[in-house]
């Protein structure tokens, strides 16, 4: 289907965003050939949604066309395109894990925003506290990916085809990497293949999961959580002039700005302000978060204190590539929940939408063409039967036929136009096909046509 361009209202709160570095669609369809060629399937995904988000239009239906068939195959079983045997098919999910895990270590996997929020006053000092709330969430970029490979889930993807001998892959995968092994904090190999990974404690440290740093650090059983990720930020004026300049804080947590001053009070009060994104790094490696009460490790949380990442290393991304946004003037609840306001968009549900609206739009078309057709023959046949209604219709019968013919006429009521549309029906122009045949015959069938018309309400 030709695609045509896509218009597209959404509604946001957020006020300001990053300025979102994107290639052409064209350089990023043309790299994302270039995966599939190579059989690096993540990265061709990750290729072909960034070309649909910087291309909305009837140009992007290439790379929609492919990343949904791509996407298909993986999420019935597959580790890419290709005939598979039992070997292979373990072979091409490893290596798509593995991928997997090195594509989302490379490629941060969220969008952050940050909300501003005004503390206490410090009347003695006429200065205030602010503090910034610094949320995180899953981009849809992510979401899709990762339901496409699946793995927990057991109907999609590697969920699919897993099985106990693959020894290799763990079962709960991605939740334990790939790398997941029992030697690996003493070997302290957080940094495989380009994939950082950190350490899940689960009942005590002597048990434990390697897990794809990129991943959200959760206990589950306890019910804290956050990131590895660090966000540094700058709140200028609307003229680029720095006001407040924040250090390295956990994604999760918050920043704290005690003694700000009545001018810097006045331009961030009034919303005059803007937040660029000054830096983000993956952490990596053994954290001290097993180490730490559930409501200790929550204060730190919420205190931005970094004790719990003491010895761990980190790698510095590009934050031009990360989404991010920011609200001004927050209530409590944007304040704490602020993720929701990324500027971020699923490209795969707007595709389809629009694809549905271009159906509905054909059959539509179809049907209006359709229903000017049937008027345009009926109007053709009304004038056709008009025309032949005015002519001699017993021309051509022999007197004794044309007698028998009248009778039977006037015994049914049939008008001229009736007559007509009769003859129009067996494509005759008069009624010699009765020529010699008795009356009894000729009234059977002309009742039976005259009960259809009525029926079908075009007796007249």
């Amino acid at each position: 289907m030709k695609l045509k361009r896509i218009i597209a209202a959404v509604a946001v709160t957020f006020v300001a965003v990053s300025a979102f570095a994107q290639e052409s669609y064209d350089s990023l369809l043309k790299k994302a050939k270039d995966y599939e060629s190579k059989k690096q399937w993540v990265h061709a995904l990750g290729a072909y949604w960034d070309a649909m988000e910087a291309e909305p239009t009837e140009k992007s239906a290439e790379a929609y066309e492919a990343f949904t068939k791509l996407s298909e195959t993986i999420r019935e079983g597959n580790p890419g395109y290709g005939d598979f045997d039992e070997f292979s098919l373990y072979d091409g999910w490893l290596a798509l894990c593995k991928e997997y895990e090195k594509y989302w270590t490379d490629n941060c996997p969220y969008g952050f925003s940050l909300s501003v929020k005004k503390g206490d006053l410090d009347m003695e000092t006429r200065t205030a506290t602010y503090t910034v709330k610094v949320n995180y969430g899953d981009t849809y970029k992510y979401k899709s990916i990762s339901g496409t490979l699946g793995g927990r889930d057991k109907t999609v993807g590697l969920g699919r085809v897993w099985k106990s001998d693959w020894a290799g892959i763990p079962e709960n995968w991605p939740c334990a990497s790939v790398f997941d092994k029992p030697d690996a904090e003493k070997e302290k190999q957080f940094l495989k293949d380009g994939i950082a990974l950190t350490c899940h404690a689960k009942d005590s440290f002597e048990h434990y999961n390697m897990v794809a740093a990129f991943r959200s650090m959760t206990n589950d059983g306890n019910h804290w959580e956050t990131s590895l990720y660090d966000v540094q930020f700058n709140i200028t004026d609307e003229n680029g002039k720095t006001l407040l300049s924040g250090g390295r804080t956990i994604a999760g947590s918050v920043c704290t700005f005690k003694g700000v001053p009545q001018d810097t009070m006045k331009t961030i009060d009034s919303g005059a302000y803007k937040i660029t994104l000054a830096g983000v790094w993956l952490n990596y490696g053994l954290t001290k978060a097993y180490s730490y009460t559930v409501l200790n490790f929550s204060e730190m949380l919420e205190s931005g204190d970094r004790k719990w990442l003491e010895g761990t290393k980190s790698m510095q991304l590009d934050a031009s590539k990360i989404k991010f946004g920011y609200l001004r003037n927050v209530s409590n609840s944007e304040y704490y929940n602020g993720y929701m306001e990324i500027p971020d968009s699923d490209v795969i549900a707007s595709m389809n939408n629009y694809i549905n609206a271009q159906k509905a739009a054909a059959e539509k078309a179809r049907k209006e063409a359709e229903a000017a057709a049937k008027k345009e023959e009926s109007e053709k046949q009304a004038a056709e039967i008009q025309a032949l209604a005015k002519t001699d219709m017993l021309a051509g019968m022999s007197k004794k036929g044309a007698k028998t013919m009248q009778k039977v006429i006037k015994n049914l009521g049939f008008t001229p136009e009736a007559q007509a549309r009769f003859l129009h029906s067996k494509g005759e122009t008069t009624f010699k096909m009765f020529d010699g045949r008795d009356e009894a015959s000729i009234g059977a069938e002309l009742q039976y046509w005259k009960r259809v018309e009525m029926k079908a309400g075009r007796w007249k």
